[in-house]
């Protein structure tokens, strides 16, 4: 996937020094066209590649092509200023804190996260996943944890890693997995388990 500029350029070309003359052209077309753009000095699809560049510290090949990528770069330019979770985790993933895959992601707070994962899995950036099968795996291990009972543990890990998340896996493979199948894994009837895991 590739994005265009204002005036055609294309996200994709690999040349820097292309990419400095097509700036220089774009800010000169902004200009012009001042009236119309407001405070835009270049359009917003050029701020978004710079805004980028800075965060990342250079191209970052994916990550970069599927924010530029975006519909309106305007809502994306204004959505990674106004949020310092985003430009942390764009630079964490930029000088390798964080791998660029779903693990990591887990450990990353906010709906900010799961915004930019989600805008990455739709670009291929990340392979696709079912949301609520991922969120019954990670929900699961600290939910034992707030078990006290040695016993009691062992019975619901039991049940809930052979019978619920067969049963979540083995769905998920047919189709998603809506987000009742989910809420009824996290408190199946008593009959089913002597022990809810709720």
């Amino acid at each position: 996937g590739t994005s265009v500029c204002c005036l055609g350029w294309s996200t994709a070309n690999p040349s820097a020094s292309a990419a400095a003359a097509y700036r220089a052209r774009c800010a000169a077309a902004a200009a012009v066209r001042r009236p119309r753009w407001a405070f835009a000095v270049i359009c917003w699809r050029c701020q978004l590649r710079d805004q980028l560049n800075d965060l990342l510290a250079g191209p970052e090949g994916v990550i970069l092509e599927a924010l530029l990528g975006l519909p309106q770069p305007r809502i994306a330019y204004v959505w990674i200023r106004r949020n310092a979770a985003v430009q942390t985790t764009l630079r964490r993933l930029a000088v390798g804190d964080v791998p660029l895959d779903h693990t990591a992601f887990d450990q990353l707070p906010g709906r900010t996260t799961e915004y930019l994962r989600g805008l990455l899995v739709e670009h291929g950036c990340l392979p696709s996943r079912d949301r609520y099968l991922a969120a019954f795996e990670n929900w699961l291990p600290s939910k034992l944890d707030q078990l006290a009972d040695p016993s009691a543990r062992r019975h619901i890990d039991a049940f809930a890693r052979w019978h619920l998340l067969r049963q979540l896996r083995d769905r998920a493979k047919r189709e998603p997995i809506p987000a009742g199948a989910f809420l009824n894994a996290k408190h199946p009837p008593p009959s089913r388990s002597t022990s809810s895991t709720g």
